[in-house]
């Protein structure tokens, strides 16, 4: 009796099934390069976050202390050198208020509401922070804006005791007057948004230009303020947004060329066209963390009521 020995037929792939196999490995090469780009870019938001995080708490703990908020830091000034991320504050006459130095420091100033805004960096040494805290996850370096009235108290401007009928006072946002209520949008910055933050009156804004970066200036700016104010060789700041853009041209105000708007954008969702990231406080809710960081350092101590 022979043996038969049953052999089956091997077979290969078809141009077809190669084909497919290939579409499958190119679409899960191309899924982990997606998902490693969204790691990168949480990381970077994370990153922004967290710092102005930290410089939200700082603000409150130099409230707690001085009655006021900082003047902007210069948005260019060199990272070595001696004022970089120190507000730049001109003091006033006796009685008068103080006001921020735009003067060479890359500053911008315009009047709004009857008030002057001022519009620079995140001024970190003044609040105890490090350098690095001034930058967002991009390299970017966080914006501050603050008006006049909340950079100064009852320490920097003797009519802030009196009331609210003082000759040089133009509303009645300023923090160092008893029993006044917060600002509003006639007198005041103003966040436009969805939801919550449409029409929010803040006292500050904190501001990341996001991953496009449009009209940030850059952690290698280098005005040299230490020297008269003198521009050094490198690139100071991004380039502005496309007029496609209005909203990203809103938030930079005075940079834009729509300047002296009191007008600033915060959006829910990111998009590719606006990813700028806003933190800001109005008036009474900056007192209220003052009080409780500083056993009611705000009122007690400044006499400043929330209202």
């Amino acid at each position: 009796m022979s043996l038969k020995v049953k052999v089956d037929k091997i077979k290969g792939f078809s141009l077809i099934e190669l084909s497919l196999v290939l579409l499958i490995l190119a679409a899960l090469i191309a899924g982990g390069m997606s998902l490693s780009s969204i790691q990168a870019y949480k990381e970077k938001y994370d990153t922004t976050l967290k710092n102005i995080k930290l410089i939200e708490n700082a603000l409150t703990v130099f409230v707690a202390l001085n009655g006021r908020l900082p003047c902007p830091a210069s948005p260019a000034q060199k990272i070595l050198n001696s004022t970089f991320g120190r507000e730049q504050v001109t003091a006033g006459a006796v009685g008068t208020a103080q006001s921020c130095n735009s003067t060479t420091t890359n500053i911008f100033t315009g009047s709004v509401g009857g008030n002057t805004q001022y519009y620079g960096a995140a001024p970190v040494t003044t609040l105890g922070l490090p350098d690095e805290v001034m930058f967002d996850g991009w390299g970017n370096r966080i914006g501050y804006i603050v008006t006049k009235p909340f950079v100064n108290s009852s320490k920097t401007n003797t009519s802030c005791t009196s009331g609210g009928s003082a000759a040089n006072v133009s509303n009645n946002i300023y923090f160092c007057y008893r029993g006044q209520a917060s600002g509003n949008s006639s007198t005041s910055i103003q966040v436009l948004g969805e939801g919550y933050y449409a029409n929010y009156a803040p006292v500050y804004i904190l501001i990341s230009h996001g991953e496009n970066g449009y009209g940030a200036f850059l952690k290698n700016a280098d005005v040299d303020l230490d020297n008269g104010g003198v521009n050094g060789s490198n690139a100071d700041r991004n380039p502005n947004p496309p007029s496609s853009n209005p909203h990203e041209l809103l938030n930079l105000n005075c940079n834009s060329g729509a300047c002296l708007t009191q007008n600033y954008v915060q959006k829910e969702i990111s998009t590719p066209i606006f990813d700028d990231i806003l933190l800001f406080k109005n008036r009474n809710n900056i007192l209220l963390d003052c009080n409780k960081y500083g056993n009611n350092a705000c009122t007690l101590n400044e006499g400043i009521i929330i209202g």
